[in-house]
C-alpha cells in the first residue's frame, strides 16, 4: 500500500491559503488511512508555533491523532 508523509510546508501554505486548505483537506480525507505524520514535521511545526494557542492545536489536532494510532515515524539512520 502507497504511504504519504506530508511536508511542514503544506501544513503552513494551508492555514495561509484558503483554497490550499480546501485542497489539502480533500486530499487527506481521500487518502487518510495512508497517511503517517513525520516527527521532524512536528517539531518544525511546534518550533514555528507563535503562541501557546497554535501549540496546542497544533498537538491537539495534528500530532495527537497520528500519534494514538501509532503513525508517527521518526527518522531512521
Amino acid at each position: 500500500m502507497k504511504r504519504f508523509l506530508l511536508d511542514t510546508n503544506l501544513y503552513l501554505t494551508a492555514v495561509r491559503d484558503k483554497n490550499w486548505t480546501q485542497e489539502l483537506s480533500r486530499f487527506v480525507s481521500s487518502n487518510l488511512p495512508s497517511i503517517d505524520f513525520h516527527a521532524v514535521v512536528a517539531q518544525e511545526l511546534l518550533a514555528g508555533a507563535v503562541d501557546a494557542r497554535w501549540m496546542k492545536q497544533v498537538e491537539d489536532k495534528l500530532i495527537r491523532p497520528f500519534e494514538e494510532r501509532g503513525r508517527v515515524v521518526t527518522p531512521w539512520p
